[in-house]
């Protein structure tokens, strides 16, 4: 099929394209609004130290206590990666997240996770804390250590997602399946739906092709000149034959055309009685609406060797 069947057949099934393919995209953008429920990104930051003895070479205590803050670090880290640690968090704030920790720069450690608002954030926050001092204390119990979490901050931020990619999607496949749709209707229907189902019907009997009214207008003065090129020794009355449609659905354009030749019109196959196999003949076959046996029908009862001009 060409571009030009595809607007053609866009045409004729506007309404069914157009109601299908805006579902679609609400339901794309429906999907969108249920999916893209508001949340916030929490960043909390924590500071890891040693408490400093107050006995010793203070400048070695402090360069001692740096190193081994430091080592905590990747301690607590390897933390956040036990289960039954984010259980504890989970239970102590009530809400269930991801919960992930990346070691930064000396003693520092950077902890994140979503929540669905910024109060359900510090909640988060201050349940990390307070689970997070049980277990150092814990720690520092059983190994006479001083570690603590010497300064902590956190900032919530909301996350934002963009509904383009929902919505093309959904528009996309709504214009896909509509046009399916369409194809299967005609299919079911059995109606002509492209020139190029005539033309191979046809083959090399076809003398031209009109895509609509103007196009006949503007050459139906050559009409009976161009079939008499093709039936040099027939002298018998241009015809034209109607398929599945009739001479009063036709447009007044149309009808000015058929009427100021004088040609013969025949509804087709209801009259296919009249139809004079020899004579020249102009079949009137409306894309999605002309039933394709009909056509194969008009063909079987022309003679073989005379040219059909078809308008679309």
């Amino acid at each position: 099929m060409k571009t030009f069947d595809y607007l053609k057949l866009a045409a004729r099934h506007s309404i069914v394209i157009l109601t299908l393919t805006s579902l679609a995209t609400l339901a794309g953008f429906s999907y969108f609004q249920l999916k893209n429920q508001e949340k916030y990104s929490t960043t909390l930051f924590i500071t890891v130290g040693i408490k400093n003895e107050p006995s010793g070479n203070q400048e070695e205590n402090n360069y001692y206590n740096v190193q081994a803050a430091d080592q905590f670090t990747e301690t607590i880290q390897g933390w956040f990666k036990n289960p039954a640690f984010l259980n504890k968090i989970n239970q102590q704030s009530n809400v269930s997240s991801a919960i992930s920790a990346a070691k930064q720069e000396k003693q520092n450690l950077v902890i994140t996770y979503e929540t669905a608002s910024r109060e359900i954030a510090t909640v988060k926050q201050n349940a990390i804390i307070k689970t997070l001092n049980s277990e150092i204390n814990a720690y520092n119990l059983a190994t006479s250590s001083q570690v603590q979490v010497a300064v902590n901050s956190a900032q919530s931020n909301p996350q934002s997602s963009s509904r383009f990619p929902y919505i093309a999607i959904a528009f996309i496949l709504g214009l896909v399946s509509s046009f399916a749709l369409s194809f299967i209707i005609e299919k079911i229907r059995g109606v002509v739906s492209s020139a190029s189902q005539v033309k191979k019907l046809f083959k090399n009997q076809i003398l031209d092709e009109f895509s609509n009214e103007k196009d006949l207008q503007k050459n139906s003065v050559i009409l009976k000149k161009k079939a008499s090129v093709f039936f040099t020794n027939n002298k018998e009355k241009l015809q034209i034959l109607l398929l599945n449609t009739k001479y009063n659905n036709l447009s007044s354009q149309l009808k000015k055309i058929i009427d100021s030749k004088k040609y013969e019109t025949i509804n087709f196959p209801e009259e296919s009685e009249k139809l004079n196999t020899t004579a020249p003949t102009i079949i009137f076959c409306q894309l999605g609406k002309s039933k394709l046996k009909d056509l194969q029908r008009a063909k079987d009862l022309l003679s073989p060797e005379r040219g059909v001009v078809i308008l679309n």
